[in-house]
């Protein structure tokens, strides 16, 4: 049997990792990592959902005013929103559309309406005509050490953004 000057058998070709399979590992190891890394949740994803929902029935709001012909408002209150419907004998609350029920905020998030004249909360914080007219608002939610902006403008459109 040779041996090498140390004394140690000599490695069959077969022994170790070829440069492709170390490769080939890391790139698992990477894939794995990057699917926990995304698949944990945001910390601030509560208040990222609360904004995008408040976005998306502000637009309904606006839709289901000029499809139904009446006039609906949304109501901030304490921990939440509702939107209201214009009936013959006044406001009602519209609980008949399960998106315009009151919505409550997820603990530690807090919602203010920004750009009023006086600073005064408004009874209605913004109103959907049939017409298709829209009280112009921007909604800040907080929490989580996050903000987000909601800009309601007077043409109906809503976006939703991260406020840095």
């Amino acid at each position: 049997m040779q041996t090498l000057e140390t004394g140690a058998e000599r490695w069959s070709p077969d022994a170790g990792v070829s440069l492709i399979e170390a490769l080939i590992t890391l790139a698992i190891i990477g894939m794995i990592a990057g699917m926990v890394v995304l698949a944990a949740p945001a910390p601030d994803r509560p208040l990222r959902n609360a904004a995008e929902r408040l976005a998306a029935r502000l637009s309904y709001a606006g839709d289901q005013s000029v499809i139904t012909n009446r006039t609906f408002a949304l109501q901030v209150r304490d921990g939440g929103y509702e939107f209201l419907r214009l009936e013959a004998d006044g406001w009602r609350e519209a609980r008949d559309d399960a998106a315009f029920r009151f919505t409550v905020f997820p603990d530690g998030i807090d919602m203010k309406v920004e750009d009023l004249r006086d600073g005064r909360q408004p009874v209605h914080a913004a109103e959907f005509t049939p017409i298709g007219d829209v009280t112009p608002r921007t909604f800040v939610l907080s929490g989580a050490g996050a903000r987000w902006r909601v800009k309601l403008d007077s043409a109906g459109a809503v976006n939703a953004q991260r406020v840095d």
